[in-house]
């Protein structure tokens, strides 16, 4: 696979088995209330502005006068427990560490031995104890949703944290992949983490491989994001009752990859002809 290719591949994998979209650099990654649109290239978010940005104000103030978006800051979640997401062809098995694993191997709560299908090429994501970040969607989406400017844009709802993950997109040879991390602790233990660090097997150059964490434990790491965009409505005149509009995030859904289906190699597929950015419409009657 061309390097160019790889981190829209990495996005295409990891969409496979998530209603999230991956971040190929989690270290630099946007925030929630984002909008833009996805570089149709690189899979990556073409940020345009955000929700919370003072001058968007503005755009609320036109159609809600009494509504601040100071006053409704995104929720965090708690913190949940370790998460590994794999596409298809990635199988999960335990790791045993021989002999001469490093110390701090065999204790890390977070830890795994992953087999990588011959021919295929497979995503992983490994994330430690994640939060979640989302914007307070029964006081905000249905209030953004009449905003004009948001029309044509794609809106950031929910990112996720962890102070600490591992990506890899694999080649099609055939690859098994081991990692844990050092100092891990189960989510709710009461002993606090010894200095976290990545153990990858075998040891060898995997231009597509990425491990970071936080030393301190912060959760400065953003390996995934939900994307949503306006759900087109559409009223007809009618004297029964009419049912009640969707509420909240009801008005906004989620939204395809601006790409036709990737081959192993990361290349669209000619024989695919595949346009799902025009999405679904309620049919609501008014």
């Amino acid at each position: 696979m061309r390097p160019e290719n790889v981190p829209r591949k990495y996005v295409d994998l990891i969409r496979q088995t998530s209603n999230n979209w991956g971040i190929w650099d989690p270290s630099n990654a946007p925030k929630v209330g984002s909008y833009g649109q996805v570089n149709y290239d690189t899979g990556e978010m073409e940020v345009e502005g955000n929700v919370y940005d003072p001058e968007f104000q503005q755009y609320v103030d036109e159609v809600d006068g009494r509504m601040k978006m100071t006053d409704y800051p995104p929720v965090w979640s708690e913190v949940k427990q370790d998460v590994a997401m794999a596409s298809l062809g990635v199988r999960r098995g335990e790791l045993k560490p021989g002999p001469d694993a490093p110390p701090g191997v065999a204790t890390a709560s977070l830890k795994g031995h992953w087999t990588f299908q011959k021919g295929r090429c497979g995503g992983l994501l490994v994330l430690y104890q994640p939060r979640e970040e989302s914007l307070p969607a029964d006081d905000v989406l249905e209030e953004l949703y009449k905003i004009p400017l948001l029309k044509d844009k794609l809106l950031i709802t929910n990112v996720t944290h962890c102070p600490a993950y591992s990506l890899y997109v694999s080649g099609k040879d055939g690859e098994t992949l081991s990692l844990a991390l050092k100092g891990s602790r189960e989510a709710g233990s009461e002993e606090p983490d010894s200095g976290l660090e990545w153990w990858v097997d075998p040891e060898r150059e995997r231009p597509s491989l990425r491990t970071e964490c936080s030393m301190a434990g912060d959760y400065c790491f953003t390996p995934l994001f939900d994307l949503r965009r306006k759900l087109p409505l559409i009223r007809r005149l009618m004297r029964d009752s009419p049912p009640p509009d969707p509420k909240a995030e009801g008005f906004w859904c989620g939204t395809s990859q601006p790409w036709q289906p990737l081959d192993e190699d990361g290349e669209e597929d000619p024989v695919y002809d595949y346009d799902d950015m025009t999405g679904t419409s309620i049919l609501l009657w008014a």
